[in-house]
């Protein structure tokens, strides 16, 4: 069973290979970012299978899911409203959840999404904590990394640890702007600069994640990155940011690269062809001298959708009846 954005929220399908030296996971995982079913629940939606009502997450779980995201963001409003159309997960509110799924879906792996914002983060903004603002470069790597310790050990307390750390989201263009920001436009120097701040940002936060998991199972550390269908986008950003002149950022340091593919919606490039070009072509040229898994963070879907996945093998198309996407109240694009 495969949740679209609907009323949970932006769906997440990723299928992984396994490969030596990194964490074990499954072969493949198929789930959904259900941020926003505490919201649902108090709405007093009801959830059926077969007629009979159950927890969202237990249908899905039933239905093969063994992934749920959870997007984590700084100080987010708590309410719901018009404006922030969902971003209200505070680190408490996500603790709770992730307990309710593991007593629903016990044998299920959480995921968790660092916006590092107190609101959506993404590649048209990635606005800096209110309380992190006015923090020099060095100032934000120390906070990121404290901060993405201290959340994870406030997980691990509550017997609820993720299996999978998302660093950012969607960080096409940077984290944590302006200080994070990458500058695409300038000079070669200036553009080196961008990604080597961008890059020391995103090392502190990986140190964050390694300091929280200590001696215990390793975490999967993912980068997750917007535009999946256009060619050329994921590997020329997993490049740079690997490069020793730019990001800097040592591919064997996280687990998984991950793209959003939004296609039909967002870019226009959402026809079977392209998405064939894109599991056939750009995800293996995306591994190719990186060797860290691919993953599809985020799709939406239309009348035929196909879901792709990678492994050491070729890729291949696994297609599906849907219904037409639906905008989901929980997220903007």
């Amino acid at each position: 069973m495969f949740l679209s954005r609907s009323r949970l929220g932006v769906a997440v399908v990723a299928a992984c290979s396994a490969m030596a030296a990194k964490p074990a996971i499954a072969d493949s995982y198929m789930g959904a970012d259900v941020s926003l079913l505490p919201f649902i629940q108090q709405q007093g939606v009801v959830f059926k299978q077969n007629g009979v009502a159950e927890p969202a997450d237990q249908i899905l779980y039933d239905a093969g899911a063994n992934l749920f995201r959870l997007r984590l963001f700084v100080n987010p409003q708590t309410t719901y409203t018009n404006t922030n159309v969902g971003a209200i997960q505070t680190l408490s509110y996500d603790i709770a959840l992730a307990q309710q799924l593991k007593a629903d879906a016990p044998n299920a792996k959480l995921l968790l999404d660092l916006q590092y914002s107190d609101t959506w983060a993404d590649p048209a903004q990635q606005t800096v904590p209110a309380a992190w603002s006015g923090q020099t470069l060095t100032q934000l790597q120390s906070t990121i990394q404290t901060y993405t310790d201290n959340t994870l050990l406030s997980f691990k307390a509550a017997g609820v640890m993720p299996s999978m750390v998302q660093i950012g989201n969607e960080i096409n263009d940077g984290i944590l702007w302006p200080s994070g920001s990458i500058n695409f436009n300038g000079s070669t120097s200036t553009q080196e600069a961008s990604w080597a701040a961008f890059g020391s940002l995103v090392n502190s936060a990986i140190a964050g994640v390694r300091e929280a998991q200590g001696t215990g199972p390793a975490v999967n550390i993912a980068l997750h990155i917007a535009n999946g269908d256009i060619p050329g986008e994921p590997q020329y950003f997993f490049q740079q940011l690997s490069s020793p002149s730019y990001g800097n950022v040592n591919p064997s340091s996280y687990d998984t690269m991950g793209v959003s593919f939004l296609s039909h919606r967002c870019h226009g490039h959402g026809n079977a062809a392209s998405q064939s070009h894109f599991a056939r072509g750009d995800l293996r040229q995306e591994n190719n001298g990186i060797g860290n898994r691919c993953t599809l963070g985020e799709h939406v879907h239309g009348q035929r959708s196909r879901i792709c996945r990678y492994t050491r093998r070729p890729a291949a198309i696994y297609e599906r009846s849907a219904r037409p996407g639906r905008q989901s109240p929980g997220r903007r694009r």
